[in-house]
Parts: C-alpha cells; structure tokens; sequence
C-alpha cells in the first residue's frame, strides 16, 4: 500500500489547528451571555443572538447564565423592597409570605346542620383518614356543644 504524502503548505500562510473532529468552536462573548440573561432571556433566546445552539450554551456557558438570572433576581428583590417600604400594602403582604413564611390562616367553617368544611372541602372530597377523623371529631365538638 502506498504512503500517503503529507500536503506541502504554501508559504506565510497558516492552518488553523483544531483540537478533534466537527466543527470549530464557535467564538461567543460571555458579558453578552450574562447580560441577556440578566433581561430574562431563554436559552434558545441567547442563543439564536449570539449564533450558535442551546446545547452550546447550557455546556459552555451555563455560569454565565446562572450569573445573569442571579443578578436579575436581585435587581427584582431590591425594586420589590424598595416598593414594599415606600408603603404598598399588596407588595408588604406578598413579600411577607414569600420570604417571612406568613400566612393566613385555614379557618374551619361549620354552616348549620351541613358538614363542616376546611378550605371550602368536605370530609368526602379528601382521601386521607388522618383527615376524616379530624372532621369527625370537629363534628363531635359541635355536637356536644349543641347539647350544652
């Protein structure tokens, strides 16, 4: 079998080396990456701009997003802060239960001689028996204070 002969290369010119088989890499800006995702773009979205796939952005650029999407968490926090301090109730009350862990509390109603309800649900639309014997004792309760 005969050798193969390794091409001559022309002078001053230079061939690019690339590291295995496929495609080369593609050059993308990782401050764009960022700042993107900072405005709330997908990853299809950052990628279609920057002109290259979704899987290359989620293998080689998955801190740069993860920066991104952190700093615009962080811009949101510091605006929702900032509108439940200047006094907006519906902000105070929603941030209160988001990170205060407050909450109103599930009132048990019992509307005359029907079944009690716990948020609005009869004993019958709830599978759990822990569940049916706390309305059968509710139900007790209020039959012994009927008695009273």
């Amino acid at each position: 079998m005969p050798k193969k002969r390794a091409k001559k290369k022309a002078p001053g010119k230079k061939v690019a080396k690339r590291a295995g088989p496929g495609r080369p890499p593609v050059e993308v800006d990782e401050e764009q990456v960022a700042q993107l995702a900072g405005l709330g773009c997908t990853a299809e979205e950052i990628a279609s701009v920057v002109g290259c796939g979704r899987r290359t952005i989620f293998d080689r650029f998955s801190h740069c997003l993860e920066k991104g999407y952190n700093e615009r968490k962080m811009s949101l926090r510091r605006e929702q802060t900032a509108l439940a301090l200047s006094g907006d109730k519906t902000m105070l009350i929603w941030l209160g239960k988001q990170e205060l862990g407050q909450c109103e509390p599930q009132r048990v109603i019992a509307m005359g001689d029907e079944q009690p309800r716990v948020a609005g649900l009869t004993p019958d639309q709830f599978e759990e028996s822990t569940v049916k014997l706390i309305f059968a004792e509710i139900q007790k309760r209020k039959i012994s204070r009927g008695k009273q």
